[in-house]
């Protein structure tokens, strides 16, 4: 199955993952100054896709040859449907599976309730103890042409 997604974000989050390094060919967790774990923190957004859930990091880069600024869409994970989401979860203990999903912990959890995914995945994340804040927004819709009065649009065949 292809992922597709728009350009159309239905959801957000903060995703905070533990900064790690290499240091001799042992991964080891960095520290500050006063000994507490550092975090790197991305910013996540939920787009409209053929699938459950499609979770991208959209950061932007600078492209030297053109002055103009890239964007980056980076794939962070994915759902394909509610049956997916099920099999999934089985493999975490109550209440891990969305942070164990991303390797992190997820925050500031934004969900629009117009599409139907975003009330499916608003109902496991609950579940699973993350507060979620809900909202409903109606996507814009682009007005349609006017026609002249008196003339009628026809398409040779």
């Amino acid at each position: 199955m292809a992922i597709r997604y728009s350009g159309v974000t239905i959801g957000t989050f903060t995703l905070y993952q533990k900064r790690e390094e290499t240091v001799d060919g042992k991964l080891i967790e960095v520290k500050d100054e006063k000994g507490r774990q550092v975090y790197n923190k991305f910013k996540i957004q939920l787009r409209d896709s053929n699938c459950l859930m499609c979770a991208l990091h959209v950061s932007r880069i600078e492209n030297p040859k053109n002055p103009k600024l890239c964007w980056r869409h980076q794939l962070v994970s994915f759902l394909c449907d509610e049956q997916h989401l099920k099999n999934c979860r089985k493999d975490y203990k109550p209440g891990c599976f969305f942070n164990g999903l991303f390797s992190g912990k997820l925050q500031n959890i934004k969900l629009n309730i117009y599409y139907k995914e975003m009330q499916t995945l608003a109902k496991y994340m609950a579940r699973d103890g993350l507060n979620v804040t809900c909202y409903y927004k109606e996507p814009h819709k682009p007005k349609a042409k006017a026609v002249k009065a008196g003339k009628k649009e026809s398409k040779d065949v």
